[in-house]
């Protein structure tokens, strides 16, 4: 919760996090199909990244107290890094076609906007 980056999986490999997902933006949908017997993903072109997340969010419920202003700053500073258009920038659950993730509970995106703009 202090902000500290952990690479699991370096940036120019393949992760696999997004299940059923496509992304839409301003090219339209977006996903690959890699797999005929699997549904299409962002993962062939999509840079995975996680928040822990807080010691009150360890259930199924909806929400948790929330991401440390650490974090939301070392996700703004990693994120400016990549050169992503903030415009690109979503959630696990803004991609899931499952119906299945809701993930990142309590994130704000307007304040994570607003820490992206500073850099």
């Amino acid at each position: 919760m202090d902000g500290t980056i952990v690479y699991l999986v370096p940036p120019e490999k393949r992760a696999f996090g997004a299940g059923n997902s496509v992304f839409v933006g301003a090219n339209g949908s977006e996903s690959v199909q890699t797999n005929s017997d699997l549904p299409p993903s962002v993962n062939n072109f999509a840079y995975h990244i996680s928040l822990e997340t807080p010691a009150d969010g360890n259930h199924s419920g909806p929400t948790h107290s929330g991401y440390s202003e650490a974090q939301y700053q070392s996700l703004a500073w990693l994120i400016a890094r990549t050169g992503v258009p903030p415009e690109r920038v979503t959630t696990h659950a803004a991609i899931d076609r499952s119906g299945e993730r809701s993930d990142p509970r309590s994130f704000d995106m307007a304040k994570f906007t607003a820490m992206l703009q500073r850099f």
